[in-house]
């Protein structure tokens, strides 16, 4: 939903989306993917992640919008959920 959010038209919502984007990675950055020791479960949704952000980065973004998702790609640059950063690396 906080991907769907991200993306929409309404910058309202998008800004929700990204907040909500942001509370997500706060909460699970750490928490491991029980499946693939070593991994955590966030990994899983770097191409969301990716996808949710690229739009925000476009020049017709209004500014508060591109300061949030910049925001939430300080997060993803975090230790925890290095690996998500290689997703936005590719979105470039």
């Amino acid at each position: 939903m906080a991907f769907m959010a991200a993306t929409d038209h309404s910058n309202q919502l998008r800004t929700a989306g990204l907040q909500a984007l942001e509370d997500i990675i706060k909460k699970f950055a750490s928490v491991p993917e029980p499946e693939f020791p070593g991994h955590v479960i966030l990994e899983q949704y770097q191409a969301n992640v990716g996808a949710a952000l690229r739009p925000a980065f476009s020049p017709d973004t209004p500014s508060d919008i591109t300061a949030k998702a910049c925001q939430v790609t300080v997060l993803i640059g975090s230790p925890q959920i290095h690996l998500l950063t290689s997703q936005l690396r590719h979105a470039r």
